[in-house]
Order: C-alpha cells, then sequence, then structure tokens
C-alpha cells in the first residue's frame, strides 16, 4: 500500500470516531462464554470513539513484600493474589505500577517483566510523598465502597506501598470504570485472569527456564500431583488440608498413569510425602533442592535452593498434560496457569474426582485467593 493510500484509511478512520490504542493498553479478548477446552481468543477491539484524551499516569502502586516492614506476605499463591490486586488498583487509578519483592528471595532471581519493567528502584523516592500500608487478609473498606474517589483518598500519596494477599475481582467488577480501562477483569473467567496477569507480567529468569527444561525435556506425556499436607504451616489462616491416609486415590491414580506410560512429577510441601513418592514410583522427575514454606523464618544449607525449587515446581505444573490437586493455593494457581492440560482430578475428601480450570472452587469454596463474602 501506498503512503498515500495508507494515509487516506487512517483519516477514515478517524472521521468516524475510532482512536488506536497504546501499545501498553490491556484489551479485551472477544471470547465471553467459557467451556472445558476452548482457549482465549486473541481479537482485539478498538471501540472506544475518540471523545477526550486518556490522562497520564500519575504516581505510583508498588506491591510490597520485603524486609522492612513486618509482618506475613502469605505463600506463594497469596502474593501473586496481592500483585495482582495491587495491580488492577494501580490501574483503575492511573497510577504506575512496580513491584518491591525481596522477603524470602528477590523475585527477579526467578521472574522477570514480560511485557513492561514492574521493577521497584528506591531512585522514584526523592523529593515525592510516600507511604505504606498493611491490608494482609483484609479488604480496604474503599473496594467495598465501589467508589474511586474512595480508592484514590486511600491512595493519595506520590508513592504507596501496599501489601495485600487475596484477590478482589468480585470488589472490582462493581467499580463502573472498570470495563473502560481493565475491561478483561470483567469479561473473563476467573482463571484466564490470571493466566493473563501472569503471563502479561512475568516470564522465568533463564535459570529457571533450564531449571524447568531438565525435568520436562524427552518427556512426551506428562501427569503431574501438587500434594499439600498443610498441617505444619505458620500462617493461621491455614487449615490442616489432608491427613496422610488420605493419599491412597492420588497413588492409585498416579500407578495407573504409570501403566499408560505417562512421566510422573509431585509437588509437596511435605518430606513425608515427597518420601512415599521416591519409594513407589521408581522413573519419578523433581526438581532438585529442599522443601520449605515461604513465609516461615529459614535457616541453614539449601535455603537459596528450596526457593528455587518453588518457583520452577510451580511453573513445571503449568505444563502437565494430567494434573492431580489438593486443597492449596500453590496448585490451584497452576491449575489456572495450564490450559493445555487433557486431564484434571481434584482430591475431594477420600477420592480423587474429575474437574477443570473452571470448576475448582466448587471443590475448595473456602476462602483460597479471594475473601468469603
Amino acid at each position: 500500500m501506498s503512503a498515500v493510500s495508507m494515509a487516506v484509511v487512517l483519516l477514515m478512520a478517524f472521521m468516524v470516531g475510532y482512536k488506536m490504542l497504546p501499545s501498553s493498553t490491556w484489551l479485551p479478548s472477544s471470547t465471553s462464554q467459557y467451556q472445558e477446552n476452548n482457549e482465549i481468543s486473541t481479537t482485539l477491539f478498538l471501540e472506544s470513539p475518540v471523545t477526550t484524551e486518556i490522562p497520564p499516569l500519575k504516581g505510583y502502586i508498588i506491591y510490597d513484600c520485603d524486609d522492612q516492614h513486618t509482618g506475613p506476605c502469605g505463600g506463594w499463591s497469596e502474593r501473586m493474589a496481592g500483585i495482582f490486586s495491587s495491580y488492577v488498583i494501580s490501574v483503575l487509578l492511573r497510577k504506575h505500577f512496580l513491584i518491591r519483592y525481596t522477603r524470602s528471595f528477590n523475585l527477579t532471581d526467578y521472574l522477570i517483566p514480560s511485557t513492561f519493567d514492574w521493577k521497584y528502584n528506591s531512585s522514584i523516592l526523592p523529593g515525592r510523598s510516600w507511604d505504606y500500608q498493611d491490608f494482609f487478609s483484609k479488604t480496604p473498606n474503599a473496594l467495598k465502597k465501589n467508589s474511586i474517589k474512595s480508592l484514590g483518598d486511600l491512595f493519595p500519596y506520590d508513592v504507596n506501598f501496599v501489601r495485600m494477599s487475596w484477590d478482589y475481582t468480585e470488589y472490582f467488577r462493581h467499580f463502573q470504570i472498570l470495563p473502560n480501562v481493565i475491561p478483561w477483569v470483567l469479561e473473563l473467567h476467573f482463571a484466564d485472569i490470571y493466566l493473563k496477569f501472569f503471563n502479561t507480567l512475568f516470564q522465568p529468569t533463564k535459570f529457571i527456564s533450564q531449571t524447568v527444561n531438565r525435568v520436562v525435556r524427552n518427556v512426551t506425556k506428562l501427569a503431574c500431583a501438587h500434594i499439600s499436607l498443610g498441617g505444619r504451616r505458620t500462617i493461621s489462616e491455614d487449615d490442616a488440608f489432608i491427613y496422610k491416609e488420605q493419599l491412597d486415590p492420588i497413588w492409585n491414580l498416579l500407578r495407573a498413569m504409570e501403566k499408560r506410560n505417562y512421566s510422573l512429577f509431585i509437588a509437596t510441601d511435605s518430606q513425608f510425602v515427597r518420601n512415599t513418592a521416591k519409594t513407589r514410583f521408581k522413573h519419578l522427575l523433581e526438581v532438585e533442592g529442599r522443601i520449605l514454606q515461604m513465609d516461615r523464618p529459614i535457616g541453614g544449607d539449601g535455603v537459596a535452593g528450596g526457593y528455587k525449587k518453588v518457583v520452577a515446581d510451580f511453573l513445571v505444573l503449568t505444563k502437565c498434560d494430567v494434573l492431580i490437586l489438593t486443597k492449596s493455593g500453590f496448585g490451584i494457581l497452576a491449575a489456572y496457569m495450564n490450559n493445555k492440560t487433557k486431564e484434571m482430578y481434584c482430591l475431594n475428601s477420600d477420592e480423587v474426582l474429575p474437574c477443570s480450570r473452571y470448576t475448582i472452587h466448587s471443590f475448595y469454596p473456602e476462602k483460597i485467593f479471594y475473601p468469603l463474602q
């Protein structure tokens, strides 16, 4: 197409009232109905008439999980839910979004920015007002009011550090401005929201990619389980998820998968489960490293390897053809990320039943990711 023809096309587009969106804008999916095996459509809409200019970003919302402030950040899934909620708030308020994540480990050792640079740098502080607020396991009243003004009053400073651990999607969806600024939070299923969010913000470092690839290379069919006992967790809201005697249905299903020539991978928070699995299965794939709790004071050898194992285990679970889950935010989040799995099962009491990314919460309706209404 000639330069003149292109100019005519662009002029006509503007005459009929359409605008080009900046590349950093989150665009909605054309898919609003969800079935078990469909994938998110990548069709992009350009439907906003030209009325006023989009205001520039002003100020910062910074998800904070560091050692300067006491109090828990939560486990892996709670931290990811907190990052997600903080990000949506930044979009609603037209503020820059950054992450300061140095508790337990530096997030950028394992995950780095994908589509925009969210890394915090203290150079933004001089000459700016700032404050820190902790909403761990709490819901801010401003979200309950569904008011942009109330939300802006909650974060009035130039730099707003915030710690969160819950997903507030059900509150966000009552904000009238949401469809105009971040429509996919309204349009997508809960599972697909996290898939879009994670892939847009994060990509694994080369070190983590190599660790994951060492596990899954030369594997044609992979059956996985995430088994959380949860009994020795330090966060008071966590329950003792399952008892050891309830694991037989999982072992039996994995044995059946092994007979179908699946390679096996098990991620767990229990050394007991790890040892038992090694005695039951001869060719068990695993990420080397110490088992540890994310938000528990830890000392001794192998700490760095343990945190690497947490992230690598999570990413391996997102690649499994068959995925077996227990009641754990870690496994549920991995299931949200895994839209290629052919079979998914959830442990419910003393049996494993077929489930999917879209039905997990009917099996585990308790307080995981989000506050109960």
